[in-house]
C-alpha cells in the first residue's frame, strides 16, 4: 500500500515504460523544452483572448476617447510586443493531469492511454500538495519564473489570469495615449511575466477532458547564460531540465497505473518484482479495468 492517504489531492502523469523507470531511477520530474511538445504553437493561442481583453478594458478606461481600430491596433501591438519578448527565452513544462471522477482515478483516462500507451503505458499518481512542495524548492537556485497552474480551457477573457496582463496593458496605454513614451524595462517585464501566466495556462477547449496541471519554469533570454548548466538533453536531442533539487527523499508518488494491454497483469507483477528489487516496497500497483483494443 502507499505512504499516502487516499482522500489526499492527486496528480497523474502518463508515461511509458522508459518515462516510468527514468523517474523512478532518478527520483526527480524533468520537464521539456516547449518547442518540443506536441503542440509547439499552443503557447500562442493565448494571444486572441489577450486582444479581445484589453479592447475591452481600454473602451472601459478611455470611453470615447478613441475609435475602436486605435484600441484593437493598440491590443495587437502590446500582445505582439511581450509575444516577441516570451519567444526570446525559453520555457519548460512538465505536464499532469487532474481526476475529475473516481472512476478515471481508479482507471486513468481514456485518450491519454491512446496517447502514451503504445507498449501500454502507465499513469504515475502522485501526492499534489507534497510533490508541489518539492517544486518549489527550485525557486532558491534557479533564477526563473515557476509556474503551478491548472489550464483553462474556457471564458478565457474573463479569467483571473489575464487580470495581471490587462494591468500592464492599462498602464502601457496610459503612457502611449497620454504622453507617447515608451514603456520602461520593469513595465515590459511585468507584462511578460503576466503574459507566461496566459501562455502556459490557456488550451483549446477540445482538450478539456484532460484537465491538465502544468509546473512550468521559464527562462528569460538574460538569464539564459546562468542558466546554462541546469540543461540536459536526451534522446533526440530534446532539452529538459530537472524539477527538483534535493532528490534524497523520495518523489511523493501514491501508486502507479498500468495501462490497457493484453499483458497488463504480467506487466504489473513484472513491475512489482522490479519495484520490490529497487527499495520500493510500499508503492502500490493497481490494473487499469479500461479494455484493451
Amino acid at each position: 500500500m502507499s505512504d499516502y492517504p487516499n482522500n489526499s489531492n492527486s496528480l497523474f502523469h502518463y508515461t511509458n515504460n522508459a518515462g516510468l523507470m527514468g523517474i523512478l531511477e532518478s527520483q526527480n520530474i524533468w520537464a521539456t523544452h516547449y518547442k518540443f511538445l506536441n503542440d509547439s504553437m499552443e503557447l500562442a493561442f493565448c494571444q486572441a483572448s489577450l486582444i479581445d481583453r484589453v479592447v475591452d478594458d481600454l473602451k472601459n478606461y478611455f470611453k470615447k476617447s478613441f475609435s475602436l481600430s486605435e484600441y484593437e491596433k493598440f491590443a495587437e501591438i502590446c500582445c505582439q510586443t511581450i509575444n516577441s519578448k516570451f519567444f526570446e527565452g525559453d520555457c519548460y513544462i512538465a505536464s499532469f493531469c487532474i481526476a475529475d471522477n473516481s472512476y478515471i482515478k481508479r482507471n486513468g483516462l481514456l485518450s491519454q492511454w491512446r496517447a502514451y500507451g503504445q507498449d501500454g503505458g502507465y499513469a504515475i499518481e502522485f501526492d499534489k500538495d507534497l510533490l508541489m512542495g518539492k517544486f518549489m524548492l527550485v525557486k532558491d537556485e534557479i533564477p526563473v519564473l515557476p509556474l503551478p497552474s491548472e489550464c483553462v480551457y474556457s471564458n478565457y477573457a474573463k479569467h483571473s489570469n489575464i487580470d495581471g496582463f490587462s494591468r500592464y496593458a492599462m498602464a502601457l496605454a496610459d503612457n502611449f495615449f497620454k504622453s507617447s513614451e515608451l514603456p520602461s524595462d520593469d513595465l515590459v517585464y511585468q507584462g511578460l511575466g503576466a503574459y507566461i501566466l496566459c501562455a502556459v495556462t490557456f488550451k483549446h477547449h477540445a482538450f478539456k477532458e484532460e484537465k491538465e496541471f502544468r509546473f512550468a519554469m521559464y527562462v528569460s533570454e538574460k538569464k539564459r547564460t546562468d542558466f546554462k548548466d541546469k540543461v540536459k538533453t536526451r534522446s533526440g536531442g530534446i532539452p529538459y531540465i530537472k524539477l527538483i533539487k534535493n532528490t534524497d527523499n523520495k518523489l511523493p508518488i501514491k501508486r502507479i497505473i498500468v495501462g490497457p494491454n493484453k499483458d497488463k497483469y504480467f506487466r504489473a507483477e513484472k513491475l512489482r518484482d522490479w519495484l520490490r528489487v529497487k527499495g520500493f516496497d510500499n508503492l502500490e500497483v493497481t490494473v487499469s479495468d479500461i479494455p484493451y483494443r
